[in-house]
């Protein structure tokens, strides 16, 4: 019978192309696994991650992204097509992968963020 559960992550991983975000990350939470590019996690990466972590339960995806074409200050704003902003795509990506490697065992849990100034046609 367990009686204490260490709420403690097994692991932390991190996907930020911005370098000082990527020192904050490895300054406060040391042992952090980064990835600078999202488009490079593949099925493959997350596979690893699912091999690294057999005893994980839950998954917590929190997530953001570049809020330039969805600002209601942008004219001509191009919302998640734009260049920036269709990195929400990203997103619903990985955490497919996630789910589909780890399985139907582990609970997925997502908190995204972003902007409140969205154009109504962009939700």
């Amino acid at each position: 019978r367990v009686l204490f559960r260490s709420l403690l992550p097994m692991g932390r991983i991190a996907v930020e192309i911005n370098e000082d975000a990527n020192r904050i990350t490895a300054r406060h939470w040391p042992g952090t696994f980064q990835i600078k590019d999202i488009h490079t996690v593949t099925r493959d990466v997350v596979r690893e991650w699912s091999a690294r972590f057999l005893q994980v339960a839950e998954i917590h995806v929190w997530a953001g992204f570049p809020c330039q074409d969805l600002c209601g200050a942008k004219a001509g704003r191009k919302n998640l097509m734009g260049k920036n902003s269709s990195l929400f795509w990203e997103i619903p990506r990985v955490v497919t992968l996630i789910k589909e490697e780890f399985g139907a065992t582990v609970v997925v849990k997502e908190v995204l963020e972003n902007v409140q100034s969205m154009d109504k046609s962009a939700t």
